[in-house]
């Protein structure tokens, strides 16, 4: 192995997310997720670079949270059924994607914005979007 490819594993060790076992999550993340999803039975924690990242499942649905070491929650991601998609979301989909199967379906809130993120797929591309709830594309990244 050259020194190069040392360096490009390293770095990527170091830049991914780590699991972590739920003594190593800060009690403020811990029992704030708790408070806000009391359903949530079992949560795998990760570190995300400085936030901690819970993922759970809701009613068969997964659910994914941001938290900071003080317990303050950034991003909330929920699968979503297709028939909950607000209508002007589900209007611009079919007026602008015509053609395309929603594959995955997920709302987003940001700093307490609710965002709606889809997945398209055809026979040529997957196109990934996140629509505002009046239907408009929004400008924020889509959260893998």
């Amino acid at each position: 192995m050259t020194l190069s490819a040392l360096v490009i594993a390293a770095t990527s060790f170091f830049s991914c997310t780590r699991d972590l076992a739920p003594t190593d999550v800060p009690s403020l993340a811990l029992n704030s997720v708790k408070a806000k999803f009391p359903q949530a039975l079992t949560i795998d924690w990760e570190k995300a670079g400085d936030l901690f990242e819970a993922e759970f499942e809701v009613n068969g649905l997964d659910q994914t949270i941001l938290v900071d070491a003080n317990g303050t929650i950034s991003k909330v991601k929920q699968d979503l059924l297709v028939t909950d998609l607000p209508a002007a979301v589900d209007a611009a989909i079919k007026r602008d994607f015509a053609g395309y199967v929603v594959d995955d379906l997920e709302k987003v809130e940001i700093n307490g914005q609710v965002y709606y993120q889809v997945e398209l797929e055809n026979k040529l591309k997957t196109v990934e979007k996140v629509f505002a709830a009046d239907g408009t594309v929004a400008t924020v990244a889509y959260w893998d």
